[in-house]
């Protein structure tokens, strides 16, 4: 097992293999951005995000993932603009992501209900070195893509959300990208769909459940569905579970530590065929909100 993931890795590059996923994540609910350019502005306050995942502990060539995003509403909360960054390793792979985020966000009623609709711009700095990989085949033209290669590309995304709910839908890398070695095709990067809503359950004065949702696909890749109800306790207090459809559990806890900054912390095990390989996934994030107006909007799917 010891070298099995970075030759998986190849395997994943290769010809015939139709789509990669993007990276992973539990806190998808307080990293929206990531994601979908539309969440760009939407919490009225100046946001700045810092998160990082390590997945599958002890699994040879594993995920590593570091995001980064910041972002604010601008000219009376009608538009919102930011940037994120994503530092992803997977074996000999590692990509970094650059992207410009920019928003409009249009009132609908009196209800405060809004819908913004977001556009992403930016590029992916790919590094592929395959030579420290055990390989019975070093004739494969594939191989020799190794190098830096960076890729423009581009999202869109559209949510519709009130203070007790919301529903956005997304599509991440909207330029197919490739490269070419004699009759070999390496997909660096497919159009990724995403599909999140929520709701906040209002139970008692201090005690709430937030649902949430996201569901993720790529055309040739597995429907991917994550579940997340979170019991929120004084508004301060938020513990979860996590249930990934086919493929882990787990639980998640954040803390409102005061109206600046929150962070939380989640572990995740798979429940397939994996969980004997593996110790299971750690996630954590900090985050800092600087209130642009003194009655601060809220929403289910973020502090």
């Amino acid at each position: 097992m010891k070298h099995f993931f970075l030759i998986a890795t190849i395997l994943m590059f290769a010809s015939n293999v139709r789509c990669q996923q993007n990276d992973q994540m539990s806190f998808y609910q307080n990293n929206p951005l990531a994601y979908n350019p539309a969440y760009c502005g939407s919490k009225n306050s100046l946001n700045l995000l810092l998160s990082t995942r390590l997945q599958w502990i002890g699994f040879d060539g594993a995920p590593i993932t570091n995001w980064m995003s910041i972002h604010a509403p601008i000219f009376n909360n009608r538009f919102g603009i930011g940037a994120h960054v994503i530092n992803d390793q997977l074996g000999n792979r590692h990509r970094t992501s650059y992207y410009l985020d920019y928003s409009g966000i249009i009132p609908l009623n009196s209800k405060k209900s809004k819908l913004s609709i977001g556009i992403s711009n930016g590029f992916d700095q790919i590094n592929l070195d395959f030579s420290g990989l055990q390989n019975t085949d070093w004739s494969d033209p594939i191989l020799n893509l190794t190098g830096n290669y960076i890729k423009f590309n581009s999202g869109i995304g559209i949510q519709w959300y009130n203070t007790n709910y919301f529903l956005s839908f997304s599509i991440t890398r909207l330029i197919n990208t490739m490269l070419k070695e004699a009759n070999n095709t390496l997909q660096l990067s497919k159009k990724h769909f995403y599909l999140s809503g929520g709701y906040l359950f209002n139970l008692k004065e201090q005690f709430q459940i937030k649902s949430t949702f996201l569901a993720k696909y790529c055309a040739g890749g597995p429907l991917t569905i994550d579940i997340n109800p979170t019991f929120i306790i004084h508004k301060n207090i938020h513990i979860g579970c996590l249930y990934r459809l086919n493929e882990s559990i787990g639980i998640s806890s954040s803390f409102q530590l005061s109206p600046l900054f929150s962070c939380g912390y989640s572990y995740d095990f798979p429940v397939n065929e994996l969980r004997n390989h593996q110790n299971g996934t750690h996630e954590i994030f900090i985050q800092f909100s600087i209130n642009t107006q003194n009655n601060v909007y809220t929403s289910p799917r973020y502090f």
